[in-house]
């Protein structure tokens, strides 16, 4: 009897390693209505509900080496606990010699989970331990166990069935120089010279535990033993003087190689064993150097801008690798600048490869045909858009989430506020969750690298505004908490210069009780910006009314914690509230000359000055057009207008609508603005006459305005002429008449109530 034990005891030895060392599969297993692989059995876990199940299991039910116990558990998590949904078993009729699949809900399994069961579900209150959940590609494979990781993977602890933490991973393989096979170039750079006692030796080196750097070069790794055959020597010291030289061998190698996995770099495979001998047939390293021609460039990298407007950047890349075809065994890194130069290569054509982690790589053909090439070769790493849009952020996802009743936004959370913004009503109101959020400390910075940029952010939440809008009307958008991607403008909001000024402008009003005594001011602004993008301080120069003067520095000192793309160093801005009674001061920045309806300053900014681009050969009327400033940034995008004679913008200027038919002209200031449209005059704008030209509203009804864009005579007038002599001809009547013989090509306003007017819109003497 007590061999038999031992016999048993034996067997289950044997199956337990044969299962270890063959691939299983997968439970499936539910995390906010999206389905995840689940690399684990936590059945197993407890050994009384394990014996239950072998015995719950029907006798013709289906094994393999890859799912032993024959079964497939679906679970899910809900209210942050974890339950079992269904199991499904694989059995075989031996009858039909098919294999069909039972289906086993929650009640079906109630004496299964016997202890465990409670109000129609099982909460998996034996599994105190780690889970493993991924989805995507796979990134690394050993055919053992759930030996693997794919491309997103979350780690989930758990105590008696309840999570305690979420640590969610992307992970990714780099390409590089594979160590298995790589043989030929260890034994080529191998000091052999250095071990002539070893000559005629195979070593064999078991490796563990291999590290390296983000940028493809080995770190360190364990040789747990050094096997030399055929001299049958075993070497188990880590600092033996073979172990250190194989070691050197290895990191004069690079870029290998290398995993990002659950954030950590690695390489593939994590263990192996690797040996070499000395060969003298291999080609010497100097048979890679050829000639004395160089290409030099630089290599730049998208990323997300960790402030608003979270738009993407391009920054020179340090660290990045690159490769050329037909190099197999040389790699290139950029400075810290991002610039690289590669040397001895052939004249003609050569592939490179340029490489960052978490980037698109960028392929180039490279002509080399000089002694050294300039530095104008540029490349360009892109995010990758691809990934993000497939797993993390999309309108797909965002739609796949809406249909299965599961609608959710992306959003930025001030950390202090987090249980507020959580509490909010609007939530449970219209049942809409947020999966993911950002977190912003109080410096306005994120807690957390933000890899995905605003557009994708605002489009994803863009399908669950469509999705509330049919269902609840737009009423909603009045109850939403602050930070969502999309409503929020504050996000949209590029903090440069002319953030600064508008704000400013904005929050300090200038005193109603100075402007009545029509009194102006000019404000000085001193301020200091950091490293960082910080406005470190600020002083006011001169002198400005005192209760204005303390509510522009609360305005300057509430800057302190708003980070922004202003250039570090001093600088002074000059503001100057423009009454009737002041003139017009040559050096401001900035005039302000009143205030609008909505209680908002009109700001007339220097130094604006737009000029027009177009992709058409020639800038021509009517051809599409966009507006730069000085800087280079698009003020007035394509697609907006179209030319009309103004190919440069300093203060106001002219543009066609963008129709195919009956364009009007539009007047448009320097900070790309519509004002009014314009009276067509000879196939262009009005004329300017005596300071005015004629202007209309969007019913065709005209008006003044001077050269400066300000609307001097409301449109009010069916008609009106230019004004001469001090007086324009205007009328309330009328309509417009073809000039007999003109063919249509040119028109009267015929009315028979005609009047004069002045330059104050009173009624004169003809």
């Amino acid at each position: 009897m007590r061999i038999k034990r031992y016999s048993i005891v034996i067997l289950f030895l044997f199956v337990s390693l044969y299962i270890k060392a063959t691939g299983q599969s997968c439970d499936v297993i539910y995390i906010n209505g999206e389905q995840w692989w689940l690399m684990a059995r936590p059945i197993d876990k407890d050994s009384a509900l394990y014996t239950r199940l072998r015995d719950f299991l029907p006798e013709n039910h289906c094994m393999s080496t890859a799912n032993w116990d024959g079964y497939t558990a679906f679970w899910k998590i809900e209210d942050s606990c974890l339950y079992p949904q269904r199991m499904e078993i694989c059995v075989y009729d031996k009858a039909s010699r098919k294999d069909s699949t039972l289906i086993y809900h929650t009640d079906a399994l109630k004496t299964l989970f016997a202890p465990y069961y409670e109000n129609g579900r099982i909460p998996a209150r034996w599994f105190s331990s780690e889970l493993r959940a991924g989805k995507g590609d796979l990134v690394h494979y050993v055919h053992s166990g759930f030996d693997r990781n794919m491309e997103a993977e979350q780690v989930i602890l758990l105590r008696q069935g309840r999570i305690q933490s979420v640590r969610t991973y992307h992970n990714f393989k780099q390409p590089g120089i594979k160590i298995l096979e790589s043989q030929d170039e260890i034994i080529r750079r191998f000091p052999w010279h250095r071990f002539p006692k070893y000559k005629g030796q195979r070593l064999i080196f078991s490796i563990r535990n291999i590290q390296c750097t983000p940028d493809g070069h080995l770190l360190d790794f364990d040789v747990r033993t050094l096997f030399i055959r055929p001299k049958g020597e075993n070497i188990e010291d880590r600092n033996h003087p073979l172990v250190k030289a194989f070691k050197e061998t290895l990191k004069s190698i690079y870029p290998w190689e290398r995993l990002f996995i659950n954030g950590k770099y690695t390489m593939e495979p994590l263990n192996c064993v690797l040996g070499i001998w000395e060969k003298n047939d291999l080609p010497s390293k100097a048979d890679n150097d050829t000639t004395g021609y160089s290409i030099i460039g630089k290599v730049y990298g998208e990323e997300v801008r960790q402030i608003p407007p979270y738009d993407v950047i391009k920054r020179p890349l340090t660290g990045s690798n690159l490769r050329v075809e037909g190099l197999p065994f040389q790699g290139w890194l950029t400075d810290s600048t991002g610039t690289f130069r590669i040397k001895h290569l052939k004249k003609g054509q050569c592939l490179l490869r340029a490489e960052f982690i978490g980037l698109n790589p960028c392929d180039t053909l490279v002509t080399v045909s000089g002694t050294t090439c300039t530095d104008t070769l540029q490349l360009v790493l892109t995010l990758p858009y691809d990934y993000i849009e497939e797993y993390v952020c999309s309108p797909k996802l965002s739609r796949e989430y809406i249909n299965k009743g599961h609608p959710n936004l992306k959003l930025v959370i001030p950390i202090e506020q987090d249980k507020k913004v959580r509490e909010h009503i609007f939530w449970k109101k219209y049942g809409v969750k947020y999966y993911s959020y950002y977190p912003l400390k109080e410096n306005g910075k994120m807690d957390c690298y933000l890899n995905t940029p605003n557009r994708l952010l605002t489009a994803y939440n863009r399908e669950v505004f469509r999705y509330l809008d049919k269902k609840y009307g737009k009423t909603w958008r009045e109850e939403v908490p602050p930070g969502i991607f999309g409503l929020d403008k504050s996000l949209d909001e590029l903090r440069d210069e002319s953030w600064l000024i508008k704000t400013l402008s904005r929050r300090c009003k200038y005193p109603i009780v100075w402007q009545k005594k029509n009194k102006g001011c000019v404000l000085r602004v001193a301020y200091e910006v950091n490293q960082d993008g910080y406005i470190t301080t600020a002083t006011i120069l001169g002198k400005t009314p005192r209760s204005f003067r303390k509510s522009v520095l609360d305005v300057l000192q509430s800057f302190r914690n708003e980070p922004t793309v202003l250039c570090p160093g001093k600088d002074t801005l000059c503001i100057q509230y423009r009454l009737d009674t002041m003139p017009l001061l040559p050096k401001a920045d900035v005039v302000i000359t009143g205030y609008s309806t909505c209680d908002q300053p009109v700001l007339m900014r220097y130094d604006a000055t737009l000029i027009a681009h177009t992709p058409e050969p020639r800038l021509e009327a009517g051809v599409p057009v966009c507006y730069l400033n000085e800087r280079g940034d698009t003020i007035v995008p394509y697609g907006r207008y179209k030319f009309c004679q103004t190919d440069t913008i300093k203060g106001i200027g002219f543009v066609y609508e963008d129709k195919p038919r009956d364009a009007r002209i539009v007047c448009i200031n320097d900070a790309g603005k519509k004002l009014f449209y314009v009276v067509e005059c000879d196939n262009g704008p009005d004329y300017v006459k005596e300071g005015l030209f004629r202007i209309m509203d969007e019913k065709g009804l005209m008006g003044f305005a001077d050269s400066s864009g300000h609307i001097i005579i409301t449109p009010q007038f069916k008609f009106a002429y230019p004004f001469e002599g001090g007086k324009a001809k205007v009328t309330f009547t009328g309509k417009q008449k073809v000039v007999s013989g003109s063919d249509g090509e040119k028109h009267y306003w015929d009315s028979e109530e005609w009047r004069y007017i002045n330059r104050r819109c009173k009624f004169v003497q003809p």
